[in-house]
């Protein structure tokens, strides 16, 4: 691991502006595809204006009045839990075609077809055509916007959920009717038109002409309206499903991936991009991307490795193939946030990184009152501190283990992946190993070193001690390690990421920034932030901003979050 070139302060202390505002990144993001956006909006208002005639009908002009804007218009016959159920649905669908997902727009343009025949057949309102045969026309035009995929295979378990309900309630429904046909409704039934009743109130349509006489009555009806209103949400999830993501990358091009990143690596994060866990995006012959899909985001670490002239070709081509799958497009601590915003990407702040320029670190903060007492005590009480290269004796790697064992068996600590490793033999084997053995021999720390392709940067990525130890124990391990990496001519240590650290407290911060910083400060107990940023504090690093950037806007913030902190 020998260092690498020497890089300038500024490179690291000098952050990106914080971007247009949110106004501003709107607008950016809707105006190239206004069309989706319109269309969305007429099926969420159709779906809205549904409910209002709802809560209106009473009111015949006022009704009259709301069938004029309604593309999809009120089928006669249908009751207004039906027209309700099928609001809301007109409501979810809308965001799916936001989406891009073809499905959603494959439904909508059936629907709107449908909705304008209807009306054309009923001369005396053929007007209420108009609006449904723009919209198809719309959806027609814009064919090529929807490229949202779904396989076959993901959707048939919902389907198949969907007929056992159907035959469920279909039998169970005909049954009752039938056999419950005197007592419950006061009128006798046959087996055919007890089927057909069942279908009538399992489709929503209903059965306005049977009064029931008793409360097990109307639980009998409300029964059968509320499986089908269940088969129908388990139809219509299915449809939308993202496409399922399975790690199966082939060994070819794990191999291809660490021939570019040799050639292209550039982050302190690189090391970690081929690692099993991951699968791969060729963005082109040079360039690849590192993703995990989780909970329907495909998370990516830091920016794509390859020439810098081809990033934000490599960046828009994985926006288009996560949105082609019905995925959430993510990236985890990139470098150029400015490329992802000139895409219309949406940035965060979610913390800072802490780097230690090791020259100041050696002249001046390792000599300071606090470096000094915790070397000094150590040695006098005859701790022993080395460092290991690779390969390692098995006895080695034993005490690593079992040091790791214990540390794990506390409940405030656990190994995270995606953005570091996990610690298993045959990967220790290959990494510098900083150690610090007590008086008898016993290993009580470790730290394991790891490359880093940021030119004149020294990594790590484990660092482990035994509970009950000195409370100066790391620190004098992290003092060793970086005035060696110091001899060795390295000019900076990467300590790793303080979450939450500075969001929200520069003048450029846009409100959600500002808004997770005040939160951070009462969640504090459950990720321990502020502990992180106290103990790099001691070091006076260098301090890099640092961010989450999304594709989706706000709506999908939610969404990304959950997925990020789940799978690292």
């Amino acid at each position: 691991m020998a260092p690498m070139q020497d890089e300038p302060l500024s490179a690291v202390s000098t952050s990106l502006p914080s971007g247009p505002g949110l106004l501003q990144r709107i607008r950016r993001a809707v105006r190239p595809d206004w069309p989706v956006w319109l269309i969305a909006l007429g099926v969420f208002a159709n779906g809205s204006l549904d409910i209002m005639v709802v809560l209106t009908v009473h009111v015949p002009h006022a009704a009259e009045r709301f069938r004029l804007l309604l593309p999809f218009g009120l089928l006669e016959g249908w009751n207004r839990t039906a027209t309700i159920v099928l609001s809301v649905a007109m409501i979810y669908l809308s965001f799916h075609l936001l989406r891009r997902r073809r499905m959603a727009w494959s439904l909508a343009s059936a629907a709107m077809g449908l909705v304008t025949a209807f009306h054309l057949l009923d001369w005396h309102r053929a007007y209420l055509a108009l609006a449904s045969a723009i919209l198809l026309g719309f959806l027609l035009a814009t064919r090529s916007r929807f490229t949202g995929r779904f396989q076959m295979r993901e959707v048939l378990p919902g389907l198949r959920m969907m007929l056992v309900i159907l035959a469920v309630a279909l039998v169970w429904g005909a049954l009752g009717f039938w056999l419950l046909d005197q007592h419950y409704f006061g009128r006798e039934l046959g087996f055919g038109e007890a089927l057909v009743r069942a279908l009538r109130q399992f489709s929503l349509v209903g059965n306005s002409d049977l009064v029931p006489r008793s409360w097990d009555g109307r639980w009998f009806l409300r029964f059968i309206t509320a499986l089908g209103v269940t088969a129908e949400a388990f139809a219509l999830y299915s449809l939308f499903r993202p496409v399922a993501y399975r790690l199966a990358e082939l060994p070819h091009e794990r191999a291809r991936a660490s021939q570019i990143l040799v050639q292209y690596g550039r982050s302190s994060y690189d090391y970690f991009k081929v690692w099993p866990d991951k699968s791969f995006f060729f963005g082109s012959e040079r360039s690849f991307i590192a993703y995990k899909v989780h909970r329907g985001v495909a998370v990516c670490l830091g920016d794509p490795v390859g020439p810098e002239e081809d990033m934000e070709n490599a960046v828009s081509s994985f926006v288009r193939y996560c949105r082609e799958n019905g995925w959430q497009a993510a990236f985890l601590l990139p470098d150029q946030t400015a490329v992802y915003r000139r895409l219309g990407l949406w940035v965060i702040k979610v913390g800072e990184e802490a780097r230690v320029d090791l020259e100041r670190f050696h002249a001046t903060t390792s000599n300071k009152k606090y470096f000094r007492y915790v070397r000094r005590k150590l040695e006098e009480e005859g701790y022993v501190f080395l460092r290991h290269l690779p390969p390692h004796p098995a006895s080695l790697l034993d005490a690593v283990e079992g040091l790791s064992a214990e540390w794990l068996r506390q409940p405030q600590y656990r190994e995270f992946g995606f953005v570091q490793g996990l610690l298993e033999r045959s990967y220790l084997e290959k990494t510098r190993l900083a150690t610090l053995c007590d008086p008898q021999g016993r290993m009580i720390a470790f730290v394991n070193e790891v490359p880093s392709y940021l030119p004149g940067e020294a990594n790590f990525d484990m660092m482990r001690r035994l509970p009950g130890t000195h409370w100066g124990t790391m620190d004098y391990v992290f003092t060793r390690l970086m005035l060696a990496l110091h001899e060795e001519g390295y000019r900076w240590f990467n300590m790793g990421l303080a979450p939450f650290a500075g969001v929200g407290e520069s003048e450029e911060a846009t409100r959600l920034e500002k808004t997770v910083g005040r939160l951070s400060e009462h969640i504090d107990w459950l990720v321990h932030t502020q502990g992180m940023l106290q103990y790099k504090l001691k070091f006076e690093p260098v301090w890099q901003d640092r961010h989450l950037v999304y594709d989706g806007g706000p709506l999908a913030l939610p969404q990304v979050v959950l997925a990020v902190t789940t799978v690292v």
